[in-house]
């Protein structure tokens, strides 16, 4: 009897330490990234960028957003789930927009490369 209630301590202590994560999912996600630049090393340091993370759903609450760090990076802990806009802009540069989906549980990475944005020329009129 004594050995049957000990097995039984051990199984509730155990749902208890692993709480919802053994039956369900926990909605929590991150999302990190990696912003790089054309015409800059990766060794040099990196221009800031603005990184926003917005759910396109109205009713999913407002969105995230973020700036790199001098060596390109960015978090989002937690990220917003469901279906969002990952948009990512720097002076001197294009503007990087993508739709994404982050589901419960969701680890994810992303790299982008931001193109810059170019000079428009006016042909010559003689």
């Amino acid at each position: 009897m004594t050995c049957l209630r000990n097995l039984s301590l051990v199984i509730l202590v155990s749902f208890i330490i692993s709480g919802d994560r053994a039956y369900g999912q926990s909605g929590h996600s991150v999302m990190k990234g990696y912003v790089a630049f054309e015409g800059v090393n990766y060794v040099d340091k990196q221009p800031r960028a603005k990184v926003e993370l917005r759910p396109i759903k109205d009713g999913n609450g407002g969105g995230v957003a973020t700036e790199t760090t001098e060596n390109g990076l960015y978090e989002f802990n937690p990220a917003p789930l469901g279906e969002c806009l990952l948009r990512i802009s720097a002076p001197g540069f294009h503007t990087y927009e993508i739709r994404i989906y982050i589901p419960s549980d969701f680890l994810g990475n992303i790299a982008i490369m931001m193109k810059r944005a170019g000079v428009n020329k006016s042909p010559k009129k003689n």
